[in-house]
């Protein structure tokens, strides 16, 4: 709250067109791109993340409703599409991006201080809408074929020494554990060691490495899987067979995408979902 109230302070006392930023009603549209628009009071609260920021410039500003304009974009372009984000994928990302900072997620005075002393987030809320424009970014530009490489991990059954009856069962099996995964009835960080059977990956939550057309990953070696597990997004599970087993293999990260074809594809979605400014710094 006390950080909240900071940020606050900071934002009324920007002038915009003469009037204060703190000042303008919260339900003033202050930009539309496509179907969506963007309130002061959205804008606002956006903002309030960057808690290193003591002195916003109209340029900062500017470049803030820019990149929130982009994440329009992309929503309006998924809307179209029916391309959607669950929200058992963002809490994966919440759990995925607090695993990485080496931070429980479950301990509040940690969390906590890390929202207080770090940008761009205000609190998990925050995290969680910020994150889901994230997903539905990655999910476009994968669904549009610009992502390609993952780093992936997965959950892996071993299928070596059954019989044809076995493995059936074990795929019945795993599809009750695919299902519990979609649905985040377990933490992100402990299906690996609860349900994988690869002892070389399940203690680093799962990780096999990269996934892409150019690198011979042995738990994906077909090329029509690697497509899928390609144009997939992350943390959707994609059930994948090899020669020894199966894995759900659940993308992490990607690698950043060709500038100038998102710069392309950016421009084609401008054109196509009207961006109005209706507020000038």
């Amino acid at each position: 709250m006390k950080r909240l109230i900071i940020m606050f302070l900071l934002i009324s006392t920007f002038f915009i067109n003469g009037e204060k930023l703190g000042d303008i009603p919260d339900d003033k549209v202050i930009l539309t791109v496509g179907k969506m628009n963007l309130t002061a009071g959205e804008f606002k609260t956006y903002i309030a993340g960057y808690s290193s920021v003591t002195q916003w410039t109209p340029e900062m500003l500017d470049r803030m409703v820019k990149a929130i304009a982009m994440d329009m974009l992309f929503t309006n372009a998924c809307s179209d599409e029916n391309i959607s984000v669950s929200s058992k994928e963002v809490i994966y990302f919440a759990e995925y991006y607090f695993y990485k900072l080496g931070i429980d997620i479950n301990d509040a005075d940690k969390v906590q201080a890390y929202f207080d002393n770090s940008d761009p987030y205000l609190d998990m809320n925050d995290l969680l809408m910020k994150g889901t424009y994230y997903l539905l970014k990655t999910k476009y530009l994968a669904y549009k074929g610009l992502i390609s490489s993952y780093r992936c991990s997965h959950v892996y059954f071993d299928t070596s020494k059954l019989s044809k009856t076995d493995i059936q069962k074990k795929k019945d099996k795993s599809t009750q554990i695919v299902y519990s995964i979609a649905d985040a009835k377990e933490p992100f960080t402990s299906i690996f060691k609860k349900y994988s059977e690869d002892a070389n990956t399940k203690n680093s939550l799962g990780d096999i490495g990269e996934v892409s057309k150019d690198v011979n990953n042995k738990y994906i070696p077909a090329a029509k899987d690697v497509e899928r597990v390609l144009k997939s997004g992350i943390f959707t599970p994609i059930f994948v067979e090899n020669k020894t087993g199966f894995s759900i293999v659940i993308p992490t990260t990607y690698r950043a995408p060709d500038a100038e074809k998102v710069k392309s594809l950016v421009e084609k979605l401008s054109a196509k979902y009207q961006i109005k400014q209706f507020i000038n710094f």
